[in-house]
């Protein structure tokens, strides 16, 4: 759930509309946010079913991941709605441009007036442009669901075939929790390196250290390993060559 307080940075204006990329990719997201839904209700009843004592405890866990998944959809689902109408709408609006432009010239052979048909060219407006996705609140709200279900997982465990380890730590065992965040957290260092002079990439990086720090006690394992700091310094000598001339 803290992985909710860490904007992931987005280095291109936020104006900047989705690529074809980012529209499939999200859109498949949205879809497999459906099936996990249903197995999570599906899971949800089973632990009400077979364990009643227990799911007051996790029930809200899965009354968080249900908000978070249907906020994502609903808004993947408006958003899509939006630009569907927008894009028909500007087509039409190209359409009626041209067939004004086209009497405009008609006129302008045949020599008469044509103000009128300035005017109506003129007075038709463009449509207005939906806004534009929030990228960095998707990708909050994703991780979140995602954290959520690996935490889920665990603790339903004892019904799905295996058995709850109270003591990870203790024989070697990490939590699946804190991998999963540990995987986010190296994503996000790798993503983020290069953009330190950006103001908002810094604020980022910053408490994307606080949480390294924070989860490293859990962690057998340096979480910014060595190879990971490899991946960074081709860019670091590319920065300093630049910065030199």
């Amino acid at each position: 759930v803290r992985m909710e307080l860490l904007i992931f940075p987005v280095v291109e204006h936020w104006k900047r509309p989705l690529t074809n990329a980012e529209w499939e990719h999200i859109d498949r997201d949205s879809i497999h946010l459906e099936k996990q839904m249903e197995q999570m209700k599906k899971m949800s009843a089973l632990l009400r079913k077979k364990d009643p004592r227990l799911f007051p405890e996790i029930a809200p866990l899965f009354n968080k991941m249900f908000d978070h998944n249907r906020e994502l959809r609903n808004n993947w689902a408006e958003f899509k709605k939006l630009w569907t109408n927008y894009k028909k709408e500007w087509e039409l609006f190209q359409l009626r441009k041209k067939q004004a432009l086209k009497n405009r010239q008609k006129s302008i052979k045949s020599k008469k007036d044509t103000t009128v048909t300035n005017n109506s060219a003129e007075n038709i407006e463009p449509p207005e442009s939906p806004p534009m996705f929030s990228r960095e609140h998707w990708h909050a709200l994703r991780v979140s669901t995602k954290a959520l279900e690996v935490e889920i997982l665990r603790q339903c465990q004892h019904f799905r075939g295996g058995r709850i380890n109270k003591q990870e730590n203790s024989n070697g065992e990490t939590h699946p929790g804190v991998k999963f965040l540990v995987e986010e957290l190296r994503k996000i260092y790798l993503k983020t390196h290069g953009f330190e002079l950006i103001e908002r990439v810094k604020l980022v990086q910053k408490r994307n250290d606080q949480l390294m720090q924070e989860l490293q006690p859990y962690f057998p394992e340096p979480i910014i390993s060595e190879e990971i700091k490899l991946q960074t310094k081709p860019a670091s000598k590319n920065r300093e060559t630049y910065a030199f001339r």
